[in-house]
């Protein structure tokens, strides 16, 4: 079974803390309490004080035109509540601004416009503190700014909210037991963020006791999904399992639509840790067919292909691995989601290595890298913004009604412009799709022949590349057998003859041809040998690949001359013989054509082992190469083949400071 690069846990992580989140959606008060369709509580604006009855009954108007037009016509609904705050507020009315701008911030919550939702939440919190009678209406506020903030990676902010919540609830648990119980899980949430398990747990189970104390099923659902993504999170997917398989069964008994959507796509969690794929595939397929429209936000809708991806990762289908985990980033670019999405660039990084996309997998990883480094910048960003939110005036909301406005008027515009020029092209569509259709027919039957064609030839080539390679290492193997064991015993034999000469003759230790003689004698030797290990690489049959490079490089390196240094990365491993003789001939000779023609002083070899692909890069700091030599010369093109017959890949980029780069792909 295949093991992902990177642990699944890393974007479960985020993703446990967002359902529990979702799970708790923006409410409204407990009092005058209405279960809307899409699982929100909202308290009903028609049972409002009746302080000027003109005035309320006209607020009530738009509120009641507002509520009809929120699922189907969302920014409608925002004007209506939008005219029904203006209204209040000329006639100071805290009440009716209150709810005005809690509607409001509902409907921009549900659109994932989280900041602009937070806006309101304040703006309302400040007018609900006007009203002795509206202590439930602050206290879920208090809980819609907290889940905002912990969306947005601000936990200490958010731990905040949930704090004082709690502590306000606590004063009378009987009225506020549902706050309490989302202060809990909310709590427990922040210590998962904090990777304190234990305080998690024992939060979820105060939780769940609050849940029983009330019969609050729905609730206590959401308790065991957070409880589940807690052992998750601590290796233990069998007690997850068993966890989700009760709030599954809680959802199923009570008809409870939303839990049930999240409870069954949480199945698929320890499936994936415990390497069943075929199971998670199973739950994440049923909960893709449940009906999502009350499921908000609707980024959390990007996790259904996230798990899938990870799920035929795992079962070696690759392809669909890539579809669903690059729908995933689809997902999220549509509703704004970013948080922990450098996990699915690594999964997609891991995917093109395997699939011998090394170029694509080299950016991705670059791409994950560089969001990695930007996540604590990015939350320093979010503290400034969070003081910037704080302290706007609510003066503010009318600008942004304004600029609404206008953006509504624009995209107006846009459509019809759009419907125009479809209708104007639909029916050269029309008229053109069956010529399309048969040149496409065409040119696929001619591509199929010539890729056979090609096909044929390439095998052929790669053929007769192998036996002359053969060939070539034999004659190697055996000019260093005659070297070694032919001229090495007769330099040998003078040096030991010029010794024996010397003790013979004592007067001549000192003369200059003598030691002149001597010295050539060594020389010769040395170079005898260096010449004999190029041809038969023993180090390569005794230590391996590395070893065998770095020797060849200390022995080409020159004090006063040529430095070549070798970096290794990674974990070394043995190849099959073959593979590991076509790898350092592949080396010896693009370093000998360094040594020729690039003029540098210095080279670099850094030898990558990584999971699936031996990476190899080249650099020196010479005059560079000529693009018709790189691609077209007879070398280079005799060691592209070399290169093609083990089924790796060659890349050479000239530097503009001077210099080539090669980058080497071998498939391990």
């Amino acid at each position: 079974m295949d093991k992902l690069p990177y642990p699944v846990t890393q974007l479960s992580f985020g993703i446990a803390c967002l359902l529990m989140l979702a799970m708790a959606a923006p409410t409204c008060a407990q009092e005058n309490q209405n279960i809307t369709t899409d699982g929100l509580l909202q308290t009903s604006i028609f049972t409002l004080p009746h302080f000027n009855t003109a005035d309320t009954a006209a607020i009530r108007t738009l509120f009641r035109k507002g509520k009809a037009l929120e699922k189907s016509a969302p920014d409608s609904a925002l004007s209506y509540y939008m005219q029904a705050y203006k209204m209040s507020r000329s006639g100071q009315y805290a009440t009716g601004m209150t709810y005005s701008l809690l509607h409001i911030g509902h409907i921009l919550y549900a659109q994932s416009k989280f900041e602009q939702a937070s806006f309101y939440y304040q703006n309302a919190l400040i007018y609900a503190k006007l009203s002795d009678s509206l202590k439930s209406v602050i206290l879920d506020i208090y809980g819609n700014l907290a889940n905002i903030h912990f969306f947005l990676g601000a936990h200490s902010k958010a731990a905040q909210y949930y704090d004082t919540l709690l502590k306000e609830a606590l004063s009378d648990p009987d009225q506020y037991g549902n706050q309490i119980i989302k202060s809990y899980n909310n709590m427990s949430a922040i210590y998962r963020q904090l990777k304190q398990y234990d305080l998690a747990l024992y939060y979820y189970t105060r939780a769940e006791n609050e849940c029983k104390k009330q019969n609050d099923w729905t609730s206590i659902v959401q308790s065991l999904v957070g409880k589940g993504d807690t052992y998750i999170l601590m290796s233990k997917p069998e007690l997850a399992k068993q966890t989700y398989e009760e709030a599954l069964r809680i959802s199923e008994t009570y008809n409870d639509k939303t839990n049930l959507w999240f409870a069954t796509l949480k199945m698929g969690d320890p499936a994936i840790h415990e390497h069943d794929p075929q199971q998670a595939v199973y739950y994440l397929k049923k909960v893709a067919a449940m009906d999502a429209s009350h499921i908000h936000p609707k980024h959390y809708l990007s996790f259904i292909p996230y798990y899938l991806g990870v799920a035929y990762f795992q079962l070696k289908n690759y392809p669909k691995a890539e579809y669903y985990l690059s729908a995933c980033l689809e997902q999220c670019k549509k509703t704004g989601y970013i948080n922990d999405i450098y996990v699915v660039h690594e999964k997609l990084s891991s995917i093109y290595a395997i699939t011998g996309k090394y170029r694509q997998a080299w950016e991705l990883q670059q791409i994950a890298q560089r969001m990695k480094d930007s996540i604590l910048t990015k939350e320093k960003s979010r503290d400034i913004n969070e003081l910037e939110i704080k302290y706007r005036t609510a003066e503010k909301d009318r600008e942004l009604a304004i600029r609404d406005k206008e953006l509504a008027v624009q995209h107006l515009n846009i459509a019809r412009a759009e419907a125009a020029s479809r209708k104007k092209t639909a029916w050269i569509w029309i008229s053109s799709l069956s010529a399309l259709l048969l040149a496409v027919s065409i040119v696929l039957l001619r591509y199929r022949q010539i890729s056979r064609e090609r096909h044929i030839q390439q095998l052929r080539e790669l053929e007769l590349l192998r036996a002359t390679m053969e060939g070539e290492e034999t004659e190697r193997v055996r000019v260093g057998k005659e070297l070694h064991d032919g001229v090495s015993g007769f330099l040998s034999a003078i040096k030991i003859n010029l010794v024996s000469l010397r003790m013979q003759r004592k007067e001549i230790a000192a003369d200059a041809p003598y030691i002149n003689a001597l010295s050539l004698a060594d020389e010769a030797a040395d170079e005898l040998r260096k010449t004999a290990h190029n041809l038969v690489p023993t180090n390569l049959v005794r230590k391996g690949l590395s070893e065998a490079i770095t020797g060849f490089c200390e022995r080409l390196s020159h004090p006063n001359g040529m430095q070549l240094d070798v970096e290794i990365t990674g974990n070394p491993i043995r190849l099959d013989a073959e593979k590991e003789l076509a790898v350092y001939r592949i080396i010896q000779e693009l370093v000998h054509n360094i040594i020729k023609h690039s003029g540098a002083s210095k080279v670099i070899i850094t030898i990558s082992w990584l999971e699936e692909v031996l990476m190899i890069t080249i650099e020196d700091n010479g005059v560079g190469m000529p693009v018709q030599t790189s691609s077209n010369g007879i070398g280079m093109e005799n060691i592209h083949k070399r290169i093609q017959s083990i089924n790796g890949s060659l890349e050479i980029e000239n530097n503009e400071d001077g210099g080539t780069s090669m980058y080497l792909y071998f498939p391990l």
